[in-house]
């Protein structure tokens, strides 16, 4: 058994890192909002935008982090260069998800919920991509 773990490990350990730091990227964007709704009131607008906005800068800037650290192990020292690259692809992604779950649910009439699953799959797999084919290249293979 621990020989079949290690087997997948060492093929897919990439992959499950990558899960792993998901999950931990989620808890720790979703606490930043948690403790920002000690500040912030959810049904004033702007501050439901600024809730959103803190979530979504916390999950970038973890996902960074955990990414660089742990999923793609980084050597590079242009580390903000990275930063910059892992920004706006989440950006874009971001927006990509905003027109799609305007294109599921208002035109081709899918229900929100399942709009939802399909786009967070469609999402963690663009994020994943972006990461490892654009922000975190090896430039020279040890």
């Amino acid at each position: 058994m621990v020989d079949l773990v290690r087997r997948i490990y060492t093929k897919y350990g990439e992959e499950i890192r990558y899960l792993i730091c998901g999950v931990l990227t989620t808890i720790i964007s979703w606490s930043a909002k948690y403790l920002a709704t000690f500040f912030l009131d959810a049904s004033i607008v702007w501050q439901n935008s600024l809730l959103s906005a803190i979530t979504w800068f916390t999950g970038v800037c973890a996902a960074f982090v955990l990414n660089r650290i742990i999923v793609f192990k980084s050597k590079d020292a242009n580390w903000f260069s990275e930063f910059v690259k892992m920004f706006s692809g989440r950006a874009g992604i971001g927006v990509v998800g905003i027109l799609l779950q305007n294109v599921f649910v208002n035109v081709l009439g899918m229900n929100l919920w399942v709009s939802t699953v399909l786009w967070a799959v469609i999402e963690v797999l663009s994020n994943y991509f972006v990461s490892k084919f654009w922000v975190f290249t090896k430039k020279n293979k040890d």
